[in-house]
């Protein structure tokens, strides 16, 4: 299991349950140092343990051992995160799983990190049991199916979906009849976890034809006899049973259509047509029968030559730059010659007004700010002219 540096902290929505101990994983692979603004006590004690250098840290043993049960991924691991979802005390946890209870509070601060967050159960359903609304269960089934089970119903609905997915008696006292009405209670209490557990990891149509079969069975079992299925309903249970061998022979004979396909253009190609080579007697050969030319001898034909090359290079590495009497050499011989008498623009009337306009291409409104003042300054002109003979219109 990997995640990216933002997910493993505290504070990220996308943090998977076990985030300290890749967020130590994290810090032992770029060098970095424990920020103890981000990283805690658990961190630290997990970076040690990861490091291999933990002897005499009080919290080793116990996160080496929840590291083993985190890693072995078995039953023992799925009930213990079960009972935490739960919010079960640490020493409870500790004596059903048969475990010490420091053990169980390194698991999960390390690697199960939930009870600080019960409350957040779009967190819970998405990050920590695995459930989509979309797509049902994505983890590990039954273990998927364990957390479901104690986060929203506790210990009592936990036991009750261990011994079902585990084919395990059912904690005493659910019933109340005895002898044979006992016996198909229980069966029918069974279908509907099994009924509700399929329901929830449905993915294809199989699944769905399942589904109604087990829901007919469900419904024979309750009302004591048998019901006929709704005739649609029949119809549809055949459709969908029927449906991936439809399609895995669609898929096959489209796979045979295209190798038919693949084989005739190859056939065409290879074979020599008779009417067009008396026709044309003179055709040239056909792709597979020319000769093969050597793609090495290409592009070494185009490759610049490697002497070349490194006399270029030896050249470059002589060059020092212009020395003072390299710069006045080349002044005097510029005043000698005078290249720019004979130098010219442009001479047309066009191109002079292509030159002209160059400068207006980076010019952001529809007038330039030259424009602008010799519009403005001719304009000011003519206030002027007509309020020089205010002053003497006043002193007269």
């Amino acid at each position: 299991m990997k995640a990216n540096w933002p997910a493993c902290t505290s504070w990220s929505p996308f943090r998977p349950p076990w985030w300290r101990w890749g967020r130590a994983e994290h810090l032992i692979a770029h060098g970095w140092r424990r920020n103890q603004k981000v990283d805690d006590e658990w961190v630290a004690a997990a970076r040690a343990v990861r490091q291999g250098r933990a002897v005499r840290h009080p919290r080793s043993a116990a996160i080496r051992t929840a590291h083993l049960i985190w890693a072995k991924n078995d039953c023992k691991r799925w009930e213990l995160e079960a009972l935490l979802l739960a919010g079960e005390p640490l020493d409870v946890i500790a004596d059903r799983v048969q475990v010490e209870a420091p053990v169980v509070e390194a698991y999960e601060k390390v690697f199960f990190a939930v009870l600080d967050a019960l409350q957040a159960t779009d967190w819970i359903h998405h990050q920590v049991i695995g459930y989509s609304v979309w797509t049902g269960f994505t983890k590990l089934l039954p273990a998927a199916a364990w957390l479901s089970a104690a986060y929203v119903g506790g210990i009592a609905f936990l036991d009750v979906m261990m011994a079902i997915t585990g084919d395990r008696p059912l904690p005493p006292g659910l019933f109340t009849a005895k002898g044979g009405s006992r016996s198909v209670e229980e069966v029918c209490y069974r279908l509907r976890f099994r009924l509700w557990l399929l329901l929830a990891s449905v993915q294809d149509d199989a699944a769905v034809a399942r589904l109604v079969r087990l829901k007919r069975k469900l419904d024979t079992l309750s009302t004591g006899f048998r019901v006929d299925a709704d005739p649609g309903l029949r119809i549809h249970e055949q459709f969908l049973l029927a449906l991936p061998r439809i399609r895995r022979k669609a898929a096959a004979g489209a796979r045979k259509e295209r190798q038919g396909r693949k084989n005739k253009t190859r056939t065409e190609a290879t074979k020599p047509n008779a009417t067009a080579a008396a026709k044309t007697p003179d055709r040239p050969p056909l792709r597979e029968n020319r000769p093969r030319i050597d793609d090495s001898k290409l592009a070494s034909k185009h490759s610049p030559n490697p002497r070349r090359v490194a006399a270029g290079k030896a050249n470059r590495a002589k060059r020092k730059g212009l020395t003072p009497e390299g710069r006045q050499r080349l002044r005097l011989t510029a005043l000698e010659h005078q290249p720019w008498r004979h130098a010219s623009g442009p001479t047309t009337i066009t191109g002079k007004a292509r030159s002209a306009a160059n400068g207006k291409g980076r010019q952001k409104g529809q007038y330039s700010v030259r424009a602008l003042r010799a519009e403005f300054a001719a304009i000011t002109g003519v206030l002027r002219s007509l309020g020089a003979p205010r002053p003497q219109a006043q002193g007269g």
